[in-house]
C-alpha cells in the first residue's frame, strides 16, 4: 500500500512540476525569439547610423567652415554661399536618407540599399567639393 500512495505523490508531483513549468518554458522561448529579433535589427540600425551619422558630420564641417569664413571679410562672399547651399541647407536628419524619400526601397536587400544610400553621398559629397574646392 505504501507504494501506491508513494507512486500517487510522484503523480501529482509530475502533472504539477509539467504545469508550473510550461509557461516559463514557453515564455523563455518567446523571450529568446524577441531577443534574437532585437539582436538582428540592433546589427542593421548600427550599418545605417553609420552611414547617416558619417554623412551629417561631414555637411556639418561644410557648415562650420562656412561660419569661420564670416568672420574673414575677404571670404564673406564664399561663406555666404556655402552657408546658403541648398544642399547644406536641408535638414539634417533626412535631407540625403534615400530611404525615407523613397519608401519603394524598403523592399530592397539591406546591401543594395545602403550602396545605392553610398553612391549618392559621394555624389552630394564631390558636389561640394567641386564648389568649394574642400575635402
Amino acid at each position: 500500500m505504501n507504494n501506491v500512495i508513494h507512486s500517487d505523490d510522484e503523480v501529482v508531483l509530475e502533472q504539477s512540476f509539467a504545469r508550473n513549468t510550461q509557461p516559463v518554458i514557453q515564455n523563455g522561448y518567446a523571450e529568446g525569439l524577441a531577443d534574437g529579433r532585437e539582436t538582428i535589427y540592433q546589427k542593421d540600425f548600427d550599418r545605417g547610423y553609420r552611414i547617416g551619422f558619417t554623412m551629417a558630420f561631414k555637411l556639418a564641417q561644410y557648415q562650420g567652415f562656412a561660419a569661420g569664413l564670416l568672420k574673414q571679410s575677404d571670404k564673406e562672399e564664399l561663406a555666404r554661399n556655402i552657408a546658403q547651399d541648398l544642399i547644406l541647407r536641408q535638414e539634417s536628419a533626412r535631407a540625403h536618407c534615400l530611404l525615407c524619400s523613397d519608401k519603394t526601397m524598403e523592399q530592397n536587400l539591406l546591401d543594395d540599399v545602403e550602396a545605392s544610400q553610398n553612391s549618392h553621398n559621394e555624389g552630394i559629397l564631390k558636389v561640394l567639393e567641386e564648389r568649394y574646392k574642400i575635402s
